[in-house]
């Protein structure tokens, strides 16, 4: 099992037709709850929010993981 970070690109097993945005529509993780839920931001290709909802982790596959170092 992984852990979600924020900043984890997801990939939509479901469709969520309330946003309309079909199985296999791509989206950031903003927040990782401790309840195992995520906060997940769709975005249009000019980098427009185009939804915001809490999915729980059935509902997305992960598909590219947020690896910067920082250091000061």
């Amino acid at each position: 099992m992984y852990k979600i970070e924020v900043f984890d690109g997801i990939e939509l097993l479901v469709a969520l037709p309330e946003l309309n945005l079909n199985a296999g529509a791509r989206g950031e993780i903003v927040n990782a709850n401790p309840d195992g839920t995520c906060e997940v931001k769709f975005s249009d290709r000019q980098g427009e929010t185009i939804g915001l909802c809490t999915l729980s982790s059935d509902q997305f596959a992960l598909v590219w993981r947020e690896e910067a170092e920082y250091s000061l």
